[in-house]
């Protein structure tokens, strides 16, 4: 494994090298835009991993690489917002090819989403002209890396509370019916969401409006986490970023949120999504126990139109 952003990025560039070949010989337009090369190199970017970090290659099983690409896609998107922009955009193959890479990484919990959060936020202006410039996109996190070792070494004692934002002091379920109690239950308390504590002496009060806020709290709270204040809103935003995205792409979203238990459900699992300690595999299996189990859910408003609204933070 890489030990260095500069080691990440020609790890990156070089792959992508290979991968951008292939897409070559199959005479598909290298341009980030256009659907079908996405496709492409999404495929390429968790084969090549896969080969790298010696995985099982799921080629030989449809239904399981559609799970998997659908979990590196997702990854992905919550990796985009690490940096400024739309979560959509994406300015160069190299930067759509570092996103891909590292979120197969952290599809597989070989690297944590925040240390590849940070991976991203550091190679992410590097790769603007990547491929075409690899050099100079190496020359450039090098010399990052470099000024910022100084700093660095005075953060030491710090260094360790950054890269794990999230204390989980309570481990997540193991098994779907496992889950399906834990969000039950964490459902019928949405009324009476408690306030969570965090690291600041303070407290996160969740919108009694925002089913969103509600599920992050008590998921929040369910996993014995104390983060601090602005971690919070900053997951509350990326949840909804990734529920903007879902929302574009078909009705499937506006006909769960015609379901508030199955949204509840979503914005429960997304959380530990979010937080790294969940995969897209799991999510899966999760969401349809619950979307099997709906009688287990409190009766009251299990069924009814509950758009839940975010905050706007000032």
């Amino acid at each position: 494994m890489p030990q260095t952003a500069a080691d990440w990025l020609h790890e990156v560039l070089e792959h992508l090298e290979m991968a951008a070949l292939a897409a070559a010989a199959e005479g598909l337009d290298s341009a980030p835009e256009r659907s079908l090369w996405v496709t492409f190199m999404q495929r390429q970017a968790l084969a090549l991993a896969c080969a790298a970090r010696g995985l099982q290659d799921a080629s030989e099983d449809p239904e399981r690489l559609l799970v998997q690409l659908d979990a590196v896609d997702d990854l992905a998107r919550l990796l985009r917002g690490a940096v400024p922009g739309r979560i959509g955009d994406v300015l160069s193959e190299g930067q759509l090819f570092l996103l891909l890479w590292l979120a197969v990484h952290v599809h597989a919990r070989l690297l944590p989403v925040d240390h590849a959060k940070g991976l991203v936020q550091t190679c992410w202006k590097a790769c603007t002209n990547a491929p075409d410039d690899g050099d100079a996109a190496l020359r450039a996190v090098v010399t990052a890396e470099a000024e910022g070792d100084g700093a660095d070494e005075d953060a030491d004692q710090d260094e360790d509370e950054d890269d794990e934002p999230w204390p989980i002091t309570v481990p997540s379920p193991r098994e779907p019916s496992t889950w399906l109690g834990e969000i039950t239950a964490a459902y019928a308390r949405r009324g009476e969401a408690p306030s969570l504590p965090v690291c600041d002496g303070a407290a996160f009060v969740p919108d009694s409006g925002s089913l969103l806020e509600i599920a992050t709290t008590l998921a929040l709270a369910n996993r014995g986490v104390c983060p601090p204040g602005e971690a919070v809103h900053e997951l509350i935003d990326t949840i909804g970023a990734m529920e903007e995205d879902v929302r574009s792409q078909g009705p499937e979203w506006e006909a769960m949120q015609g379901i508030p238990a199955l949204a509840f459900s979503m914005y429960y699992v997304w959380v530990h999504l979010a937080m790294g300690v969940a995969d897209e595999d799991q999510a899966m299996l999760v969401m349809r126990e619950c979307s099997s189990h709906l009688a287990d859910f409190p009766e009251s408003e299990r069924q009814g139109s509950t758009r839940p609204q975010r905050r706007t933070r000032n």
